[in-house]
């Protein structure tokens, strides 16, 4: 697969905020059963280096959770970043499935 077909997906997140990112894998339209899966979200901020949760596999959910402290004392404004999948294990192959770029915004005055 050429970089080119690899999907980008961008999100937000607000510095200091605890969120979840929920996802769901498909292919063809239709949902992967992810069941054995790791999968990783790889970024060059250790803080926002993440294994997935999934709470059921065999529906392709999977989620990642961002603490109040992995965003909190950031500078940066956008990082890059890849999500990775290892269908039967981290011993197995690693497949990139989509990268992206997280924009990290400062809350507003309240």
């Amino acid at each position: 697969m050429a970089c080119t077909d690899i999907p980008e997906y961008d999100f937000s997140l607000f510095k200091g905020d605890d969120k979840t990112k929920k996802f769901r894998y498909k292919a063809g339209g239709e949902v992967v059963d992810i069941t054995g899966y790791i999968i990783q979200l790889e970024t060059n901020i250790i803080s926002l280096q993440k294994t997935a949760s999934i709470p059921d596999p065999v529906t392709g959910e999977f989620n990642f959770v961002f603490a109040k402290a992995d965003t909190g004392n950031l500078t940066e404004k956008r990082v890059k970043y890849k999500v990775v999948y290892y269908p039967t294990g981290l011993l197995g192959d690693k497949v990139t499935k989509f990268t992206g770029s997280i924009n990290l915004n400062s809350k507003g005055i309240t």
